[in-house]
């Protein structure tokens, strides 16, 4: 274990992500116990393929069959979480402003980093890898073998990125604040699940934490949301929580209001990435059930 302090673009416009935000904090998916059926990824990865074509799945499903081939016990892309701790690299994101999708300047978020495991990559590769449009580059398959062994693309201006898995506690009240509000506007009657959310993360529980998941199968392939509830179904944790007023009175975040305690309509943020519908479809769902198979064994708890 490690601890540091980063800086992670999260998207301050997409309510799964604004979810966790103000909830204080998350963790990456390998530290999941519970995912037995999904093929889990980031919540922010699955809002980076929100508004993307099937191929830019394909692609990184793609670089992260390279990831098992070559370097196995690296931390995945779709699973774990962009970091960046060095000031020198997220300058040169700002001054190229090529790099698009989510990395915009008010998504830059302050955060304090529990890291299990981390891998530091040169996210310049991924310009020789993925195109603008999402599909994968000719001889791409050369530079993820670059990018994965952890190579400098250029000594003199390298975009060092460091992939975790691991918990992630927000620091930056702006993006607190900001999200509080949408998430206000959105869904009013789940302010008291949330403030249930807040206290379950100052206890250590990834309950309240919204996840996503890739799922195939004979009709397309969908991207999905869900809150893990699992902690909270404990009297010994209910009665954890009742203590925290008390014993870690800085972190509570208040008492529930029990009227709004729904949980959040997730299924506008789901999507379906691809029907069966001929050569992409096929491939995805090839290599989907290639790395499940692979994950069940590693990546799984």
């Amino acid at each position: 274990m490690s601890t540091f302090e980063g800086h992670v673009y999260l998207n301050h416009h997409y309510p799964p992500v604004l979810w966790n935000i103000v909830r204080g904090g998350f963790d990456s998916i390998g530290l999941l116990t519970d995912d037995k059926k999904d093929f889990a990824i980031s919540v922010s990865f699955s809002s980076m393929i929100q508004n993307t074509s099937a191929n830019r799945l394909k692609a990184e499903l793609s670089l992260e069959r390279v990831r098992m081939a070559i370097t196995p016990n690296s931390v995945s892309r779709l699973r774990g979480v962009f970091v960046f701790n060095d000031i020198e690299s997220i300058s040169r994101i700002w001054d190229s402003n090529k790099w698009g999708d989510h990395f915009i300047d008010e998504y830059l978020a302050d955060v304090g980093v529990l890291a299990k495991n981390s891998t530091k990559v040169d996210a310049a590769w991924i310009g020789d890898i993925i195109s603008d449009q999402g599909s994968l580059l000719p001889n791409w398959e050369n530079a993820a073998i670059n990018y994965w062994s952890g190579r400098p693309k250029s000594r003199i201006a390298p975009i060092w990125e460091v992939i975790v898995e691991g918990r992630f506690c927000i620091w930056s009240m702006h993006s607190k604040e900001e999200a509080l509000k949408e998430i206000t506007a959105i869904w009013p009657n789940s302010l008291g699940l949330l403030t249930h959310s807040m206290n379950c993360f100052a206890l250590g529980s990834q309950d309240g934490q919204c996840f996503a998941g890739i799922t195939g199968n004979e009709t397309g392939i969908s991207l999905s949301h869900y809150l893990r509830m699992v902690d909270s179904k404990e009297a010994e944790f209910i009665e954890n929580i009742a203590k925290l007023p008390a014993e870690n009175p800085k972190f509570f975040a208040g008492n529930p209001d029990p009227n709004k305690m729904y949980l959040p309509d997730l299924t506008g943020y789901s999507k379906k990435i691809c029907t069966k519908d001929g050569a992409t479809f096929t491939a995805i769902l090839a290599l989907l059930s290639q790395l499940q198979n692979k994950t069940g064994c590693n990546d799984h708890a």
